[in-house]
């Protein structure tokens, strides 16, 4: 069935407002709409690609204070991700900075798919274990 918006429409993404540019196909949506106009007065959409976040492991192949390039130790295209004040950043399991995360090291990331945005990194130097 298809259903007409307009201005009057309310949105709800997961709970809280959206935007009809919001709603991907493959949504789950439930409207209340007119049966006789088809002009829906609310739509609710549960997007499960947008509160699942990707996942990405291998090792570093850029670093700067902002970003993170990933290879893939499986192989494919490198992800660039942008890092901002809210990043989880471990390194050999304790906490770290952007500073810290060193090209060739091995990292594991989780990050917004459609953002980019990483939300936590966890780096392995090498050199992080037993040595006392």
């Amino acid at each position: 069935m298809t259903l007409t918006l307009d201005s009057s429409t309310v949105i709800l993404v997961n709970g809280k407002p959206g935007a009809a540019a919001d709603i991907k196909v493959g949504d789950k949506a439930e409207a209340l709409y007119d049966a006789t106009t088809k002009v829906a007065s609310k739509v609710a959409v549960e997007s499960e690609t947008e509160t699942e976040p990707a996942e990405v492991e291998g090792h570093v192949t850029a670093a700067t204070s902002t970003s993170v390039t990933i290879t893939p130790q499986e192989g494919g295209s490198a992800v660039t991700l942008t890092l901002s004040s809210t990043t989880v950043i471990m390194v050999n399991d304790k906490p770290g900075t952007a500073a810290d995360i060193q090209v060739g090291a091995r990292a594991q990331a989780l990050y917004d798919h459609t953002t980019l945005a990483a939300i936590a990194i966890r780096i392995s130097t090498g050199d992080g274990g037993g040595h006392h």
